[in-house]
């Protein structure tokens, strides 16, 4: 078997992946590789991955935790690291899967708390609903109401939208998988208003681009400042696009939706992440949290 040094597979890694993954999923990637590239050479010079063994790999989770990295940036830090790992198993550039079976510490405790009736009606009152006001409401409530992530909303079409069915398709997400969700019909008419009043006819949500001085899609960094704004409201300091679809996912459990559903709502590929909201929404439930609710389109008999 020809011997490799790390930086060369990296490389290959890298390039293959680009060929289907989004770039925020290649840079995730070439951060944590060239972490751990970094602690290796500084431990074993240009040690080739032939001679890569468990102990450098444990040794590495070790290093992590002696400089106080939290244990839920550790498991963010090695996910990449034994993908990586078993992509060179695979493609017999290594013998042996060095992270096979090796545990890493727990997820850090956080409690997250899903937003209230109260919240969201503050938040409502932020946008005048007209052309820009009416853009923002209408995509903090795909965060909120349908669970999307942020980088759904900003790749949404037109043409996504099934207004006479009250459906929204999401193409390509994460993992490249597809999925159609149930659209609440108040979302629905106010999409419709908006598509109309812009005269929208590919990109659903778009913004005004002083290099081009044309209208474009929106961008992550516009949607960073709409949540930057409303964290200066009163009531609102806590708020971000991923609590939105927290509240969305621990508002559908304590509904009565089941982990199955949500999980194909999230776009999850398995259960580790969704079970989470399980024990969550109980906890809710128990001490009658007012959580905001999600519209009955979603399940059965949810507000009686």
């Amino acid at each position: 078997m020809k011997d490799y040094n790390i930086d060369e597979l990296i490389d290959i890694f890298i390039e293959e992946k680009k060929s289907y993954c989004e770039k925020k999923t290649i840079d995730y990637y070439n951060v944590c590789l060239i972490n751990f590239r970094d602690y290796i050479k500084l431990k074993h010079n240009d040690v080739s991955i032939l001679q890569l063994t468990r102990r450098n790999y444990i040794n590495y989770i070790y290093n992590l935790r002696n400089k106080g990295v939290k244990n839920t940036t550790i498991r963010t830090y090695c996910r990449p690291v034994k993908v990586f790992v078993n992509y060179l198993v695979d493609e017999n550039y290594m013998d042996e899967d060095i992270t096979s079976k090796i545990k890493y510490p727990k997820n850090d405790e956080k409690v997250i708390i899903p937003l209230s009736v109260k919240e969201v009606n503050l938040v409502d009152e932020q946008f005048d609903l007209q052309k820009t006001g009416l853009r923002n409401f209408i995509m903090i409530h795909l965060m909120l109401d349908c669970g999307l992530r942020r980088s759904e909303v900003i790749n949404l079409n037109v043409n996504d939208i099934n207004i006479i069915d009250n459906l929204v398709i999401i193409r390509n997400s994460k993992n490249n998988k597809s999925r159609v969700l149930p659209l609440p019909e108040l979302l629905s008419l106010a999409l419709l208003r908006y598509i109309n009043i812009n005269n929208l006819s590919k990109s659903l949500f778009v913004m005004y681009d002083t290099r081009s001085r044309s209208m474009s899609r929106i961008t992550e960094n516009a949607i960073k400042n709409i949540f930057r704004k409303l964290k200066k409201v009163p009531g609102l300091e806590r708020i971000h696009p991923h609590l939105l679809r927290h509240t969305f996912a621990t508002s559908f459990v304590m509904g009565g939706g089941s982990m199955e559903n949500l999980r194909i709502l999230l776009g999850h590929s398995d259960y580790n992440i969704t079970q989470n909201y399980l024990h969550i929404s109980s906890q809710y439930l128990i001490n009658r949290y007012p959580i905001y609710k999600l519209d009955s389109i979603f399940f059965n008999n949810y507000n009686k």
